[in-house]
C-alpha cells in the first residue's frame, strides 16, 4: 500500500524572528483575543475564518448602498464589509436561543475584488454562517511565518550564490517585467538600495506602517539578494546588480520580530503585486495552510510566476503557497557552497528547484549587512534569475520561462527530478541560453507513454477541519476489513490518497463514516471523496451525514469496473485539480491563530546556517526543511 499526502490546510499566517531565527512564536499564550468568540491556536494566535460571499449578493449589496462618490475597489470593499455585518447580525440570537455568546462576527479585512473577508467568530456561527444563502464558503485563516534563520552579522563582496548559480554570467538589461517581493518591507535608505526610489524603479505598499521601513530585516535581506547595487564599492551585489530592475514591494510582516501574518492577507498582497504590473512574486514566507481562494486565483493568473520558499522544518510536509500544484507555483529548496542540501529545507513532490540559502550574505538594517540561512534566502535566488532572464527576453510566456529554469537546472541528488533538489541548482546562463528560442518551432517531441499503475483501487479524501471524525473502510463481501484508514495522524483540510491493489472479484464495499454526522462538506470545510478503481471514478461525494457506503467490483479489464450505483458528480466546491504543497506569505496587522491541528511550517529549533561537519549529499529521512 502506498500512501500519498497531497495537500494540506487553508489559509497560513506568517511568523518571524531576527535573532536568533524567524518562525512563529513558542508555543503558549503570546496573542489576546479581540472578542469573546475568538479561541486561540496552540501558539496563541488568535483563530480566524475567511468568509467567501457570492458575486450575485455582493453586487446587490453594492447596487443598494449607492456610493457614488468612492472609488470602484472602495465600493467593492464596502460592500462585503456591510454584507458581512448584516448576516452576522442574525446570528447572534440564534445563538441566544442555545445559551450560546451572542458576540456578533467581527470584521478584519476585506478584499472587496475576491468577495471575501477576514473574520473572528465562533465555531458555532462558522456553522450556521456556511447555510446561508448568501455566502460561497467559509474556511479557516491559516497563519504564515517568514523563513528566514540570521546567523551572524559579516567593502563589496559578491556572495557565493551569484557564480553557483550563473547570476554573474549574463547581463541585465533594464525591461519591463516587474518583480514584486511580498516580505516585510524593505530599507530603502541603505546604501545599496539608495537612490531607486527616485524613479519610481523602486514602490510599495503596505498593510499597516511604511513599507520603506523594515523592522525585522527579513525583507532586506531577501531584496538584497535579487537587487542589491553593485559596482559602489559597497557592502554585497544582488542578481540584478544595476538598479534597473522594476521592484513593488507589499510589506506583510511589520514588527521588529516580523510576527506573523494571515493567509487573506497575502491573498490581498499578491493581489495589489497583479494590480501594480507584476509578473513575478517572490514569497520567503509560508505555512501549513491551503486556502483555495489564493490557489483559484495562482491559477487563474497564468501569466504570472509565484516563487515560494518550500519551508525550513527539515521534513516532508507540504508548505504554502510553494505547494499549490498549479504550473506556476515554483517551490524553491536551499542548498549550501558545495551544493549540499540544506538540512533544514523541507522535501517533498511539489519541490521544484534549488538555490543557494545557507549562509547567504545581503543587506540588512540601514547600511548593514549579515549571512542569514533558509530556504527564504534561496528564493530570491530563482526569483531574481526568473526576472533577469525574463527581461532579458520578454517576449517569452511564463511558462517558457519556467520551463527554462527547470530543463536547464543543474542536476543534484538522484537523477532528474527529486523530492530534495527538484529538477537541480538553479542556472542563469544555461536558462537565457535556452530562452533565445522562444517562440521558434522545433521538432515536436514524443510523449512520454503513460505509466501502468501498480494498484487497481484508489480511494482519496480531502478531509474538512476536524479530519479526526472521519473514518473509511473496504470490506470483502464476506464483511471482514480489508483496509481502513487514515492510519496516521491527519490535518485538516489534508488531500490524502492511499492505493491498493485487490484480487479481481465483486461485491467490495466501501464504506465513509463521520462521528458528528456532518459528511466531509460543507459545514466545517470544503472536503471530498474519491474512489477509483482501474483509473476510473466510480463513486464521488462529501455530503453524507453519518455513512454512505458504495459496493463495487475489481475485473481485468480496466475499462469496465462495474460499479454497483451509479457515481455522482464531485460537489461544486471541491477544486478541480489537487492543491500540492509550499512556505512564506502576508502577515495582517491584528493576525490570529491557526488550529492547534495543524502542523508547524517552521522548525521547533533553529537549523545551523552552517554545517557542523561536512554535509551530506542528501538529507536523511528525518532531515527537514524550512523557508528561512
Amino acid at each position: 500500500m502506498k500512501f500519498l499526502l497531497l495537500a494540506l490546510l487553508g489559509v497560513a499566517a506568517v511568523f518571524a524572528d531576527v535573532d536568533p531565527s524567524f518562525g512563529p512564536p513558542a508555543k503558549g499564550p503570546v496573542g489576546a483575543r479581540t472578542s469573546s468568540n475568538e479561541e486561540l491556536d496552540e501558539h496563541g494566535i488568535p483563530v480566524r475564518y475567511v468568509i467567501t460571499l457570492k458575486s450575485d449578493a455582493v453586487s446587490k449589496q453594492k447596487a443598494s448602498s449607492r456610493q457614488t462618490r468612492i472609488s470602484a475597489a472602495d465600493q467593492e470593499n464596502n460592500a462585503v464589509k456591510e454584507l458581512v455585518q448584516s448576516l452576522s447580525s442574525l446570528l447572534p440570537k440564534a445563538a441566544n436561543a442555545r445559551g450560546e455568546s451572542k458576540d456578533a462576527i467581527e470584521v478584519h479585512d476585506v478584499i472587496g475584488s475576491l468577495n471575501l473577508a477576514s473574520v473572528s467568530m465562533s465555531k458555532s456561527q462558522v456553522k450556521e454562517l456556511a447555510k446561508n444563502s448568501n455566502v460561497e464558503s467559509v474556511a479557516q485563516d491559516t497563519p504564515i511565518f517568514p523563513t528566514g534563520i540570521r546567523r551572524e552579522l559579516l567593502a563589496e563582496v559578491p556572495p557565493y550564490g551569484i557564480a553557483l548559480s550563473q547570476a554573474d554570467q549574463i547581463d541585465q538589461v533594464a525591461g519591463a517585467i516587474k518583480m514584486c517581493i511580498i516580505d516585510s518591507g524593505l530599507q530603502t535608505s541603505h546604501e545599496d538600495f539608495v537612490g531607486q526610489m527616485n524613479d519610481n524603479k523602486l514602490t510599495g505598499k503596505s498593510t499597516a506602517g511604511q513599507w520603506y521601513q523594515d523592522n525585522c530585516k527579513h525583507g532586506t535581506h531577501v531584496a538584497g539578494t535579487i537587487a542589491a547595487q553593485g559596482g559602489n564599492g559597497k557592502g554585497v551585489l544582488g542578481v540584478n546588480p544595476t538598479g534597473d530592475l522594476l521592484i513593488h514591494n507589499v510589506q506583510v510582516f511589520h514588527n521588529s520580530n516580523c510576527g506573523w501574518a494571515y493567509s487573506s492577507g497575502l491573498l490581498g498582497a499578491i493581489q495589489n503585486c497583479k494590480n501594480e504590473g507584476a509578473k513575478i512574486v517572490s514569497m520567503s514566507l509560508g505555512g501549513g495552510g491551503w486556502s483555495q481562494n489564493t490557489y483559484n486565483f495562482m491559477q487563474d493568473n497564468d501569466d504570472m510566476l509565484f516563487i515560494s520558499a518550500a519551508g525550513n522544518s527539515g521534513n516532508s510536509q507540504l508548505s504554502y503557497p510553494a505547494s499549490y500544484d498549479v504550473p506556476n507555483s515554483i517551490s524553491v529548496a536551499a542548498l549550501d557552497s558545495a551544493k549540499n542540501i540544506a538540512s533544514f529545507s523541507q522535501y517533498n513532490s511539489q519541490v521544484d528547484i534549488a538555490g543557494p540559502g545557507v549562509a547567504v550574505r545581503s543587506t540588512v538594517g540601514e547600511s548593514s549587512y549579515a549571512s542569514y540561512s533558509g530556504t527564504s534566502m534561496a528564493t530570491p535566488h530563482v526569483s531574481g534569475i526568473a526576472a533577469k532572464i525574463w527581461n532579458r527576453h520578454p517576449d517569452c510566456t511564463a511558462d517558457e520561462v519556467r520551463l527554462a529554469l527547470f530543463d536547464t537546472a543543474e542536476d543534484l541528488g538522484a537523477p532528474g527530478k527529486d523530492i530534495y533538489y527538484g529538477h537541480g541548482l538553479v542556472q542563469a546562463k544555461a536558462a537565457d541560453d535556452q530562452l533565445a528560442g522562444c517562440g521558434s518551432s522545433g521538432p515536436t517531441p514524443t510523449p512520454e507513454p503513460t505509466p501502468v499503475p501498480d494498484y487497481n483501487v484508489l480511494v482519496e479524501i480531502k478531509f474538512d477541519n476536524y479530519p479526526t471524525e472521519t473514518r473509511w473502510t473496504i470490506s470483502d463481501n464476506s464483511g471482514d476489513e480489508l483496509f481502513s484508514g487514515p492510519n496516521s495522524a491527519v490535518s485538516r483540510q489534508l488531500v490524502l490518497k492511499e492505493e491498493f491493489e485487490l484480487p479481481l472479484a465483486s461485491d467490495y464495499m466501501f464504506t465513509i463514516t463521520d462521528s458528528y454526522g456532518d459528511g466531509v462538506c460543507c459545514g466545517y470545510g470544503q472536503g471530498y471523496y474519491k474512489l477509483s478503481v482501474n483509473s476510473i471514478v466510480v463513486k464521488d461525494g462529501g455530503q453524507f451525514s453519518s455513512t454512505e457506503s458504495t459496493v463495487f467490483s475489481v475485473v481485468g479489464d480496466s475499462s469496465t469496473p462495474l460499479p454497483s450505483p451509479a457515481p455522482t458528480p464531485l460537489p461544486s466546491f471541491a477544486p478541480t485539480p489537487l492543491p500540492s504543497p509550499a512556505p512564506s506569505n502576508s502577515p495582517t496587522p491584528n493576525p490570529s491563530p491557526y488550529p492547534t491541528t495543524a502542523p508547524s511550517p517552521y522548525p521547533t529549533t533553529a537549523p545551523s546556517p552552517y554545517p557542523s561537519s561536512a554535509p551530506s549529499p542528501a538529507p536523511t529521512k528525518a532531515s527537514t526543511c524550512c523557508s528561512g
